[in-house]
């Protein structure tokens, strides 16, 4: 894959008084009261200077398309025509092009050989599959009520209320806690949305278990069982008494567990029969353990740690792994200046997944490590954007195939990325 440095002009400029007609070759044709005007300048990483009057949509991106590289998959749609005047001055084309689609796009980055870099390859409908490996997928949804849409409401610092969380199933499916629409919204792999509509609950988490059914923790302390028709399955409150804050639910060989103190998982329930049950009396009653259950009983602690080396302070971190028997090895992230590490999942086959956030030179970067099941490092993932304008439980999470996802709940939107790498 080639990394982009353009350099190149688009010149299309229309004579008053002239004739009107089509364009042809590098000359638009107008009339007096439909003057046009083209001027496209990219320049390196594809930052766009433009001054557009009056040109279609569909024009306009083919002209991008042939001198970018990037594939814009232009289909026949009505809105392709609409009329295009604005003037861009040192724009990135991504940011552009997404405020010119405005529909139900994905957008596709690759990534730059040995670099964490990434640059836009390809933009197309989102209900068309489009699931490459090493590649990020990005699917954008709008704030509101509508059927589409997810909901966020402001009330001030600290009382904003938006979505809560998200889960994935083994199929790719993405599912949203729209705690404000009282619904989870389901986005598949070919970006097709369909929802589970609830009964007055407002979600604060979900997890999905192996038969695609759902399990959504209200902020009433209620657990729900969803089948994946939507159908109310069951139903059983929590005891929250064993904790003083809660973190994210992940479901484990049949048992649901939550993230409890910031320390380690707690059972709050079982599936047995297809149904919730609550865990037994012992169960209630055992320690609370240090760290995160794995679906071979091990547990993944992360950890911070700082060094001193000729006067400075140097911050790393790792993961510890405790198997069952208790023996313990060490996985050390091979980053600088991390200030957090939290550990995300793991994949079917063993792989486990740490999500950093590092300051370097004062910009904080996240990023998300891999190691194999025999606790070797393979790679890091640079995580893009930081528009986090409402918190949620869970913002970033690891499907079984390894897939990695991020939850963004930004100011204007909510972005979801995938991650597909080798």
């Amino acid at each position: 894959m080639k990394k982009f440095f353009i350099c190149v002009a688009i010149v299309l400029y229309s004579v008053i008084n002239s004739i009107a007609g089509p364009i042809n070759g590098n000359t638009i044709i107008s009339t007096n009261s439909n003057e046009k005007k083209l001027l496209i300048e990219l320049k390196n990483h594809l930052i766009v200077n433009a001054d557009i009057k009056n040109i279609p949509l569909r024009d306009v991106l083919k002209e991008i398309e042939k001198k970018s590289d990037i594939n814009i998959n232009i289909f026949d749609d009505p809105g392709f025509e609409k009329k295009i005047t604005t003037t861009l001055s040192n724009v990135e084309i991504e940011y552009f092009l997404k405020s010119v689609l405005l529909g139900n796009y994905v957008f596709i980055f690759t990534k730059v050989p040995n670099q964490n870099e990434y640059v836009l390859a390809e933009v197309g409908i989102a209900n068309k599959s489009m699931k490459t490996l090493s590649k990020i997928i990005t699917k954008e949804i709008t704030y509101g009520s509508g059927k589409y849409d997810i909901g966020s409401i402001r009330a001030g610092e600290g009382a904003n209320i938006g979505p809560g969380s998200f889960a994935t199933d083994s199929k790719g499916n993405i599912y949203i806690c729209d705690t404000v629409n009282k619904k989870i919204q389901i986005i598949s792999p070919d970006g097709i949305i369909s929802c589970i509509q609830l009964k007055g609950q407002h979600p604060e988490d979900i997890s999905i278990d192996d038969n695609g059914f759902s399990y959504i923790y209200d902020a009433e302390g209620i657990l729900y069982q969803y089948d994946n028709s939507g159908n109310l399955i069951s139903e059983m409150p929590v005891d929250e008494s064993r904790w003083d804050s809660r973190g994210p639910m992940h479901i484990i060989n049949n048992e649901i567990y939550v993230r409890g103190s910031g320390i380690g998982d707690i059972l709050v329930a079982k599936i047995e029969n297809g149904k919730l049950n609550s865990p037994t009396e012992e169960e209630f009653k055992k320690d609370l353990e240090q760290g995160i259950y794995g679906s071979n009983g091990q547990r993944y602690v992360a950890f911070l740690k700082e060094e001193e080396k000729v006067g400075t302070i140097e911050k790393g971190g790792g993961l510890e792994v405790i198997e069952k028997n208790g023996t313990k090895s060490t996985r050390f992230i091979p980053l600088e200046g991390i200030v957090s590490v939290e550990f995300v999942g793991e994949s079917r086959n063993g792989d486990s997944y740490v999500k950093t956030e590092s300051d370097r030179d004062g910009e904080l970067i996240v990023e998300v490590s891999r190691f194999d099941a025999k606790g070797n490092y393979v790679n890091t993932v640079t995580i893009p954007g930081k528009d986090y304008d409402f918190w949620a439980i869970k913002t970033v999470s690891v499907g079984v195939d390894g897939t990695i996802y991020q939850m963004m709940p930004g100011k204007d939107k909510l972005t979801l990325n995938s991650f597909f790498s080798n």
